[in-house]
């Protein structure tokens, strides 16, 4: 519910009028406005920022949520090196999805700190743990030690892309946030799609250890920004917690991890029934901003890293130029991330650059399972510019809806509950990928290249997959081992199709809602 007098009548830091003084100067206050702490709500008055300020803050915040772009999907090109090097295939799936439940497992717990917290302290401290997990990888001596520096870093990813989203939700007016959040958003989505050609660079020129120590400087640059240039609503002074163990009761932590499902549906039921929908009422945007974004979010996860596998096996490209060949799809996701935000602003919805992403996606997704060895270079690059394109449109969009909807506090909650999903696609679909394309590639070589040691061909690794093959056996048994791994791959690939349809559903069952301003808000803020 609202409160009994919002912060536009009791302060305006936008040209509006100020509240009227007492005769010693001193404002006013309603009787019962006052918390149980002795602060009215003019504490919580949102105080906007522009100019420099904000072009700073803006700046931190992109350089964060470019890394933990980068960190989603950099190691895609270098994998085939660290499986070389660490001779473990079977951990393919673990590089990421140790990363990504990580953050799904903590986001929830992120969402409640930043309600309750300094929102600076807490992105500060997610910060710091993100870049601890950065170090752990770049320097790890052997697989486990990479598995465990990725959840590390998982574990402060989770609150940066949520507090990122939160900074920009009270630094600006609901109307001007699209742009903003549409940058950040599309920046994620960017530098997953540019991390390839930077994980291949890197492995190539130096080394795949690269692709964690680049974490460091971007972080301390944003620590300083966001130190000096960022004043957020303390919101220890109105909830106050005295004590560890209360603060452990309040944040609830083994309940958050192991009930974190069923808290997401029971949530959404107890605030919305009865109250803003009926009982009946089917629509629920957290929920199907949530649907889309795991579709959505995994489909793109399945491309990024096992088209790099087709690219280094397939067609025998090395790290650095499967990552160059990513940029075609890199050059749509910006395109497309600037678009969607422009969009949005203009028309005010978002709603219909969500089901044209899915639907493009579905599109893209079942041409590119048409990869073979023969595919010619204009196909790959169209549909890879094909799927950048829709993804890029729709990935930032749950984000907007997000802060459309939500107002204060509710924000960052609902927020999590988004980076939950984008999360935890990663983790499932990462992982039944890997399954699926190692269940089958053992197959598809016991049938069509018997004299193989399949499990040998796993164990090689994907760099110079052919030409070990052929001076290990003959070019026709090479040749029928690149076979199958193409074979293996596109029963991986199927799961982009699946995972853009079920998108669709989230997108066609969002809430349309403007983000354009009410007369009475313009009118204020002039």
């Amino acid at each position: 519910m609202a409160p009994t007098l919002s912060g536009h009548e009791l302060i305006s830091s936008r040209g509006g009028t100020p509240r009227s003084c007492d005769e010693k100067g001193e404002t006013p206050t309603r009787s019962g406005d006052e918390s149980t702490s002795g602060l009215t709500e003019v504490d919580d008055a949102p105080q906007y920022v522009h100019g420099l300020r904000l072009a700073l803050i803006v700046t931190g915040l992109i350089l964060t949520v470019f890394c933990l772009g980068l960190d989603n999907s950099i190691l895609a090109t270098a994998i085939p090196s660290i499986t070389n090097e660490f001779k473990s295939l079977e951990d393919v799936a673990w590089y990421g999805s140790s990363y990504l439940l990580t953050t799904c497992c903590f986001q929830l717990i992120y969402g409640k700190l930043y309600a309750e917290f300094k929102i600076t302290w807490v992105f500060l401290a997610a910060l710091g743990i993100f870049e601890l997990g950065s170090i752990i990888c770049a320097a790890a001596p052997n697989s486990i030690a990479l598995v465990i520096g990725r959840a590390v870093a998982g574990i402060g990813c989770a609150g940066l892309l949520s507090g990122a989203l939160t900074i920009i939700a009270e630094s600006l007016p609901v109307h001007k946030r699209p742009i903003y959040t549409g940058a950040i958003g599309g920046t994620s989505g960017i530098a997953q799609i540019i991390a390839p050609t930077l994980g291949g660079v890197f492995t190539d020129r130096a080394t795949w250890r690269w692709c964690f120590w680049i974490n460091l400087p971007f972080g301390a640059i944003t620590a300083i920004i966001i130190l000096f240039f960022v004043k957020m609503p303390d919101r220890t002074k109105r909830n106050k917690t005295v004590g560890i163990r209360n603060f452990l009761i309040q944040m609830d932590v083994p309940g958050t991890l192991i009930l974190m499902p069923f808290m997401i549906c029971l949530l959404l039921g107890l605030q919305w029934g009865g109250t803003t929908y009926a009982w009946t009422n089917w629509r629920r945007s957290v929920a199907c901003s949530a649907l889309f974004t795991l579709g959505m979010s995994g489909a793109l996860f399945v491309i990024v890293y096992y088209v790099p596998i087709w690219f280094q096996a397939v067609r025998n490209t090395t790290a650095e130029q499967s990552g160059i060949n990513f940029l075609t799809a890199s050059g749509a996701m910006s395109v497309a991330a600037v678009v969607g935000g422009v969009l949005t602003t203009k028309i005010g919805y978002y709603v219909p650059q969500m089901i044209f992403s899915s639907i493009l996606c579905a599109i893209s997704g079942g041409l590119i399972l048409q990869y073979d060895l023969d595919t010619s270079t204009g196909y790959w690059i169209g549909t890879l510019i094909m799927f950048g394109f829709a993804a890029g449109m729709g990935l930032q969009m749950p984000f907007t809806a997000i802060q459309t909807i939500f107002q204060g506090p509710d924000i960052p909650l609902a927020t999590s509950i988004i980076i939950l999903a984008q999360s935890i696609s990663g983790t499932i679909f990462l992982a039944v990928g890997q399954n699926l394309f190692q269940s089958s590639l053992l197959k598809k070589l016991a049938s069509g290249a018997p004299e193989v040691d399949a499990k040998g061909v796993i164990a090689h690794g994907v760099s110079n997959l052919f030409a070990d093959m052929q001076e290990q056996y003959s070019t026709a048994s090479a040749t029928e081992v690149l076979k199958a791994y193409n074979g293996a791959l596109q029963k991986c690939l199927m799961l982009c199709v699946i995972l853009a349809s079920i998108s669709l559903l989230g997108a066609v069952g969002m809430e349309w809602k403007s983000v354009k301003p009410k007369k009475a808000d313009e009118a204020t803020e002039s």
